[in-house]
């Protein structure tokens, strides 16, 4: 420290002489001792920037990603912190409101994160990072491996819940924009065999055979693998000849389909006489399908396992004879209050096709029958050939 004097002479009566000495003061410096500690707490805002993407470089979207790091502020109660966000339509996504200390930059390398991302068919996991490294602007990229999923599909009977031998399955498989074809039969046991296929991959796959409507399926691959088989269920139609007369309804009412043919006007084809020739010699008409049938178990108790929401009935001829067919859709009497509980059902819709099939006409019928009083118990039509 230094100092100055200096003397002063004031006018008057009086010859005192005064000193005044006048001091200089260095800025106290060593206080900054005590600031730094304060300084390296400052609070520094930062964001992330990520870009998930499979090894083809196409953006993986609609991902969880979850950003965990950890604070470095003493004495902090929850030393780790989770930001959870979705990766948008080109596989970007952005954390925001992450603060770390200055001290975590300068003497941390930047803070060690890691990224977490949410399990899905590109297999998720954690990827260690470095938040310093993180461009504010520009995307960092992560790559994904997609994972690799095996499962068969079973073909089974939609009302019975057989399974089903002989069918043919379609199998479309789109992945990274390429799509392949193949195609499978399935053995006694209903399965087809398995087949790898990638976890994102979109699936396609379509069973058919013959008398059967087709079952089809479109999903990814990784939905899929939830479950051991993927079952394809077809519903039997019925066999088809030169003509075919099909019934089709919603629910597990019991109707039945009948038919006097032209030949045979005295004779009717329904669940009591199945099949017989025709009169003509033309060969005969058959009821090969015969839905939600009155089963008595041997306790005398109704067994309702084969009962189905979509039952079909199904009439053909290979050789039908030409003229007149009287059709009838009934709803049969019960024998008792429990089958009239187990199988009426109030109204129930229903549909039936006749198709010829050399000449490709198809006529279809929508009607419904109600099971009340003072309703009807039949639906009558004709066609004539």
């Amino acid at each position: 420290m230094k100092s100055s004097k200096l003397n002063i002479t004031f006018d008057g009566s009086s010859d005192e002489e005064h000193t005044i000495v006048l001091k200089n003061k260095r800025f106290p410096w060593w206080i900054f001792l005590f600031l730094l500690p304060l300084l390296l707490l400052l609070p520094i805002n930062k964001k992330a920037n990520i870009k998930l993407a499979n090894a083809a470089g196409i953006p993986i979207e609609n991902s969880v990603v979850t950003f965990v790091y950890s604070t470095h502020w003493p004495y902090n109660a929850k030393p780790e912190v989770k930001i959870d966000t979705q990766s948008d339509n080109n596989g970007c996504a952005t954390f925001v409101g992450i603060k770390l200390p200055l001290y975590a930059f300068l003497f941390c390398g930047g803070d060690i994160a890691t990224v977490c991302v949410s399990e899905g068919c590109w297999g998720g996991g954690s990827f260690p990072v470095c938040i310093s490294s993180y461009p504010s602007s520009g995307y960092k990229d992560i790559l994904l491996e997609s994972k690799i999923v095996n499962f068969p599909f079973l073909v089974r009977d939609a009302n019975s819940n057989e399974l089903i031998d002989g069918a043919k399955v379609k199998v479309v498989v789109e992945n990274n924009g390429q799509e392949s074809e193949s195609e499978y039969l399935s053995g006694q046991d209903g399965a087809c065999q398995s087949v790898e296929y990638s976890a994102c991959a979109k699936i396609f796959a379509v069973a058919e055979k013959q008398y059967y409507q087709n079952d089809t399926i479109y999903d990814f691959a990784y939905n899929l693998e939830s479950q051991p088989a993927h079952t394809l269920k077809l519903k039997y139609l019925g066999k088809t000849g030169d003509l075919k007369i099909n019934l089709q309804w919603f629910s597990k009412a019991d109707l039945d389909l009948h038919c006097v043919c032209p030949k045979c006007t005295r004779d009717t084809i329904f669940y009591k006489i199945k099949k017989h020739n025709c009169r003509s010699g033309n060969g005969f008409g058959e009821l090969d399908v015969d839905a939600n049938l009155h089963i008595v178990k041997t306790d005398r108790t109704y067994d309702t396992t084969k009962l189905t929401n979509t039952p079909v009935e199904n009439i053909y001829w290979l050789k039908p004879p030409q003229g007149k067919y009287k059709i009838k859709v009934v709803w049969p009497s019960y024998t008792n209050e429990t089958e009239q509980t187990m199988y009426s059902h109030g109204t129930v819709n229903f549909i039936l096709t006749i198709t010829e099939s050399q000449s490709g006409e198809v006529v279809t019928y929508r009607d419904s029958l109600v099971k009340a009083v003072g309703h009807e118990s039949f639906k009558q039509f004709e066609y004539v050939r």
